[in-house]
């Protein structure tokens, strides 16, 4: 391979890595709905059985919602758990989930009041969607664009 193949080659990468930001660069309500299944799985901890059941199920329902919603608008689905620059902020919410989570159990054995439960809850979705919006921000400028 001559130089200028190894530049063509390197150039077409680039090509298809902006590609792949531009065609993952979600609309506001996708990051609102990921936000909203974080939140609600994390509010199941914070009632009892059966309910937290079903709080959990919707979340799973949610989360295969997102997947093929992702998949229909772009053609793949992008794991946040990918290698690469967002894997550390993937693994701080993951780290601040765990916290609200344990925040909620806590709350639930605690018998403290519904409100603090729900608001544990909308915690959890408010810090997932901004989280979100990072990932993106992250993995756009990762892929050249900024």
């Amino acid at each position: 391979m001559d130089r200028n193949e190894a530049m063509s080659a390197l150039g077409a990468i680039d090509g298809a890595q902006a590609a792949l930001a531009r065609a993952a660069d979600c609309p506001p309500w996708r990051h609102a709905a990921f936000g909203a299944v974080m939140g609600t799985g994390i509010g199941s901890g914070g009632v009892e059985p059966p309910q937290s059941f079903a709080l959990l199920a919707a979340a799973f329902v949610g989360i295969a919602a997102i997947v093929v919603s992702d998949r229909r608008r772009m053609g793949m689905f992008i794991n946040g758990y990918r290698k690469g620059a967002t894997r550390p902020l993937t693994f701080l919410m993951l780290g601040l989930m765990m916290v609200i989570a344990f925040g909620e159990f806590h709350a639930r054995e605690a018998g403290l009041s519904v409100a603090t439960r729900v608001g544990l809850a909308i915690l959890a979705a408010v810090i997932a969607t901004a989280m979100s919006v990072m990932w993106q921000r992250i993995f756009r400028r990762e892929m050249g664009l900024a």
